[in-house]
């Protein structure tokens, strides 16, 4: 093997393991340095799943999806949740689908387009709650 190829091994390794440590690695907040979506920059945290403020946000989360779906009974996505509660820093906005565990009633109802400019249009699940 000659050092080149060595090098460029050693490069390829390294790349992975980088790459591998970033998807481990997700955003847990943002920084907003303007007033647009697209101005965020995610910070690093280390990921507390069983804090207490997150229990409490997901509480949070349950109970507003089940008012707002009350008012709307044709459904509700994920952008409805983020109009009314906005994630906290400190807490991943992957937290939104928590809001909606089958062992509650919620059923999926189809895909919308996002409302939200972060998301650019793509597709949300719509939910719906089956009462007993």
């Amino acid at each position: 093997m000659t050092p080149e190829y060595i090098g460029a091994l050693v490069a390829l390794a390294a790349g992975t393991a980088f790459a591998l440590y970033m998807v481990a690695r997700r955003p847990t907040a943002v920084i907003y340095l303007g007033d647009d979506a697209e101005d965020e920059v995610p910070v690093f945290a280390p990921v507390v799943a069983d804090s207490p403020e997150r229990a409490a946000y997901v509480t949070k989360l349950r109970e507003t999806a089940r008012h707002l779906v009350a008012m709307n009974p044709d459904g509700i996505t994920t952008d409805d949740l983020h109009d009314v509660c906005p994630v906290p820093p400190g807490i991943e906005r992957r937290i939104m689908g928590t809001a909606f565990p089958k062992e509650d009633g919620w059923v999926k109802a189809g895909w919308v387009q996002s409302r939200r400019k972060v998301n650019h249009g793509r597709p949300v699940m719509k939910w719906v709650r089956r009462t007993a």
